[in-house]
C-alpha cells in the first residue's frame, strides 16, 4: 500500500538498489517518478493493473467519453441490424471457423 503523497517515507521502504545499471524505464524518468515507480513495481498485479487504468485514464479523459460513445454506436447499430433481420448469428465454433479456417488457429 501506498503512504499517503506528502508523507516523508525513508528511502530503505523505497528501493532496493542493486549494483549496475537502472532498468531501461528508470532512465528517463526524473526523480519523484522512479520513486513513484519503484513503489508501484512492489504492489501485487492486480493493484499495478488499476493503478495503471487508473493513470491511463487520468490522460486524456474525452478521449474515453470518445471510445465509449463510438461503441454504444456500433453496439446499437449491431442490434438494430439483428433485429430488423438483416444480419444473421453464427454460433462461435462457426465463427472462429470462418475467422481462422480449418486450422483453427489465430
Amino acid at each position: 500500500q501506498l503512504p499517503p503523497r506528502g508523507r516523508a517515507v525513508p528511502a530503505a521502504e523505497l528501493v532496493v538498489r542493486r549494483p549496475g545499471p537502472s532498468p531501461w524505464y528508470l532512465e528517463s524518468m526524473d526523480t519523484e517518478a522512479n520513486e513513484l515507480l519503484t513503489r508501484a513495481l512492489h504492489l501485487t498485479e492486480d493493484q499495478r493493473a488499476e493503478l495503471a487504468t487508473r493513470l491511463l485514464d487520468s490522460l486524456d479523459p474525452d478521449a474515453e467519453a470518445e471510445v465509449e460513445s463510438a461503441w454504444a454506436s456500433e453496439i446499437k447499430r449491431r442490434l438494430d441490424a439483428f433485429e430488423a433481420g438483416v444480419t444473421q448469428v453464427v454460433t462461435w465454433p462457426e465463427a472462429r471457423k470462418r475467422i481462422f479456417g480449418a486450422s483453427d488457429e489465430p
